[in-house]
């Protein structure tokens, strides 16, 4: 039998235990792909929060269940008539009529809590990143990806994450991606998601996300920046650098009707939104 080693540790058999399950996707929020090469200790770390951090999973969950249960609430998936119920969150609060996310007074008095919590959910879509890449091709262990090791399991480092927000109201996703949720690289329907040697963009519940897949990518930042502009240009109004949680469009807004989406990203953004459009 193969010898099974670590993608976060590196550590193999038996140094360490491959007994548990290591969902790539949060099991909370509906995820049912596993990546076999994450020993029991890493995968106990992704779910295990310090006082007064949330973990890397837990960041991921709380964050992304409220876009989960936006679209599985309007198919009538989940509500009161149906047994799913939609998550409570412990840290915002929902408005899933106007379609509104605000930090809880508890947590929107912390200093310094959206950054805190933006760098778990980088750190968190690094993560299921690089467990994607390992059930997809057993290729994680590769040096190249050490820099996602540093940041998403040992939390050094700091590492851009890339938020593309959509021109149009309409998500090409089945209700199903959103009960079982993985994270989509090069689907061949998503001819606007790129995957070079340097960069990598991947949908994860309707989001459009891009992360450095070389710790030299900067090097090439301009030729990426002009290559997903031309792959984009027609679908996506730009992107900005995530530096809070808030700045993914969690609630949806871009399913608003009328002119009130556009508003809202100038609202939201300002001159941190890099539009494609002259």
């Amino acid at each position: 039998m193969e010898e099974r080693k670590c993608i976060w540790c590196c550590l193999a058999e038996p140094q360490v235990t491959f007994v548990k399950e290591a969902h790539i996707v949060p099991q909370s929020l509906g995820g049912k792909r596993v990546c076999k090469n994450v020993c029991d200790a890493c995968n106990a770390y992704f779910g295990n929060k310090r006082a007064g951090v949330p973990s890397v999973e837990e960041a991921i969950k709380e964050t992304f269940a409220i876009t989960r249960d936006m679209i599985l609430l309007a198919e009538g998936e989940i509500g009161k008539t149906k047994k799913r119920k939609w998550h409570s969150s412990l840290f915002f609060k929902v408005d899933f009529v106007k379609r509104s996310v605000s930090v809880k007074p508890a947590y929107r008095l912390r200093r310094g809590f959206q950054e805190m919590m933006s760098r778990q959910v980088a750190r968190g879509l690094y993560k299921m990143l690089l467990e994607t890449i390992e059930a997809d091709s057993g290729t994680a262990l590769d040096p190249k990806y050490d820099f996602i090791r540093e940041f998403a399991r040992y939390d050094l480092g700091d590492y851009p994450v890339f938020y593309f927000l959509r021109r149009l109201g309409l998500l090409l996703t089945m209700t199903e991606a959103f009960k079982k949720p993985e994270i989509l690289i090069m689907e061949p329907r998503m001819k606007y998601l790129l995957n070079t040697d340097s960069f990598v963009e991947f949908e994860f519940l309707g989001h459009v996300i891009g992360l450095p897949k070389s710790k030299q990518a900067y090097l090439v930042n301009d030729q990426y920046m002009a290559q997903t502009r031309e792959a984009k240009l027609k679908l996506f109004h730009g992107f900005v650098l995530v530096k809070y949680f808030n700045d993914i469009d969690l609630s949806l807004n871009v399913l608003k009707d009328g002119g009130g989406y556009e508003r809202w990203l100038l609202s939201q953004y300002g001159t941190r939104l890099w539009l494609f459009a002259a």
